[in-house]
């Protein structure tokens, strides 16, 4: 299932960059947005910026998903970032739910929009099993666009406090 999102900031796209890539916004983020814990695993520059994220994430998981899913789940989240000052920044991410049958990918583009700049953020899940694989599928692209939007929020929120 595929979920498109648009996400408009009033800060330049370079700084927005800037942001993502700051050790403590990026663990914030993620405590602020449900996560009870969060650990940076990498930020790296060598080719591009990459950074790993591993965290424990709380899902309100349906009865029917439950033999596939855990309420409480570890994942590890890997962003692959390339672009130019100015823009565009592309972030191509995998995201690792451990335990369960479902392929999350993520793509996020930065773009410059007069004096701010947007994300476009297109979420890709998949599961393999049969019949109920759609079903799975869904339930983690929506509970991603939902977490997807929390961070919006809180990004908005960060950046007028600063």
């Amino acid at each position: 299932m595929k979920v498109n999102l648009e996400h408009k900031y009033n800060v330049d796209v370079d700084s927005l960059f800037a942001l993502f890539q700051d050790p403590e916004f990026i663990i914030e983020r993620y405590l602020e947005t449900g996560s009870p814990s969060a650990s940076l695993l990498e930020l790296s520059d060598d080719d591009g910026v990459v950074i790993r994220v591993e965290r424990v994430v709380e899902v309100d998981v349906p009865a029917f998903l439950g033999k596939f899913m855990q309420p409480t789940t570890q994942v590890l989240q890997t962003e692959h970032w390339h672009g130019e000052p100015g823009g565009p920044y592309i972030n191509d991410m995998q995201v690792e739910i451990k335990g369960t049958p479902v392929k999350l990918h993520l793509t996020m583009q930065l773009l410059a929009r007069g004096k701010g700049c947007v994300n476009l953020v297109e979420i890709d899940t998949k599961c393999g099993i049969p019949l109920i694989g759609s079903k799975i599928a869904d339930f983690v692209a929506r509970d991603a666009e939902r977490t997807a939007n929390l961070e919006y929020d809180f990004i908005k929120s960060y950046l007028k406090r600063k």
